[in-house]
């Protein structure tokens, strides 16, 4: 386990969002992808795109809740 940082679930990645603790989201990194945190991986990327509009012009996401 060493090198590897806690990755959140689904509800601590929307609590975060709604606390105000994430400005951007960048789907497909493509780092240390796999596993059973894929499919964690897959549901946030899975709530951010129901949620979220792209930033025109770059590769991220700005998580602005309206």
């Amino acid at each position: 386990m060493e090198g590897q940082r806690p990755r959140p679930t689904l509800s601590q990645f929307q609590h975060h969002v709604a606390e105000g603790r994430l400005s951007y989201f960048v789907a497909g990194c493509g780092a240390g992808g796999g596993g059973a945190q894929g499919g964690t991986a897959s549901q946030i990327t899975a709530w951010v795109k129901a949620h979220f509009t792209a930033t025109r012009g770059t590769p991220h996401t700005r998580l602005a809740l309206l």
